[in-house]
């Protein structure tokens, strides 16, 4: 991992941003909270009337914290934390939370609001930096060959960076389905591709049929015989399901293999 994304989950140094008078808050977030979300570097109060508790100093604003701040907790009033999220991603926090009691007290619709902000938050103090790194310009990455662990996609996706998984075989050329960029679904191997059938048979083996499907194997009748029917659906060997939105998932295969090094299947 390199050092700036370490710097994003282990931060070594918060500012909290608040408005509370209350010496052991700082807008509604008691000191030792941060301490449980483990945050174990300095914590800055930034509110000009607070006071100096436990050896903490307070600022007026993130902009006037000293020294590099790899991290804002941001708890202030609704109408403030756009102006506190702007003024850490001025001075380069690499990362900020969002909580405001206006937002709590509101209910649902409130937490939507919050979430949005905190969205808007990601984009500018995370998102930006990561896809940076992968050259500024990445717009999706492809999944294929193996399945995706569901949890790594849902990371990268968090990240802002569009994953696409997708399903094919040698004998499809080599591809049947795929996620389309702006209606993923990453537990998914997406629909498939235009002018590609796909069924499900009675014993759950995916079925596919379409331009893409070889004619056979060269000089290898029984063989083409097993993998190609009569009606030219190809028999994957794999087993899924089809969704109401016709997504396919891949559920396992009807025969456990071993893919060597060299790409030859045992």
């Amino acid at each position: 991992m390199s050092d700036d994304l370490h710097a994003l989950f282990h931060p070594r140094s918060i500012a909290v941003v608040g408005a509370s008078t209350d010496p052991y808050k700082f807008g509604g977030m008691p000191v030792h909270y941060t301490r449980k979300l483990g945050f174990k570097g300095k914590l800055y109060p930034i509110n000009p009337r607070a006071e100096i508790v436990q050896g903490l100093k307070s600022f007026p604003s993130v902009s006037a914290v000293d020294g590099d701040i790899d991290c804002a907790v941001v708890s202030v009033p609704a109408p403030a934390v756009i102006d506190a999220i702007t003024q850490c991603a001025d001075k380069g926090v690499r990362m900020a939370a969002v909580f405001s009691s206006s937002f709590a007290e509101a209910g649902p619709a409130g937490r939507r609001r919050q979430n949005k902000i905190v969205d808007i938050a990601l984009d500018k103090l995370v998102r930006a930096k990561v896809k940076q790194r992968f050259g500024g310009r990445l717009k999706a990455l492809v999944s294929g060959g193996a399945p995706l662990n569901l949890d790594i996609g849902v990371f990268f996706t968090a990240l802002g960076l569009r994953l696409l998984q997708g399903y094919g075989q040698t004998e499809s050329a080599p591809i049947v389905s795929c996620n389309p960029p702006h209606r993923v679904r990453i537990e998914t191997v997406g629909p498939p591709l235009a002018d590609v059938e796909g069924e499900i048979a009675a014993d759950g083996e995916i079925l596919v049929r379409g331009p893409n499907v070889v004619l056979g194997y060269y000089k290898d009748d029984e063989a083409t015989a097993e993998a190609l029917d009569s009606e030219g659906w190809l028999h994957s060997g794999a087993l899924g399901s089809f969704n109401r939105a016709g997504y396919l998932t891949i559920t396992g295969r009807k025969k456990d293999i071993i893919i060597t090094a060299g790409g030859k299947n045992l």
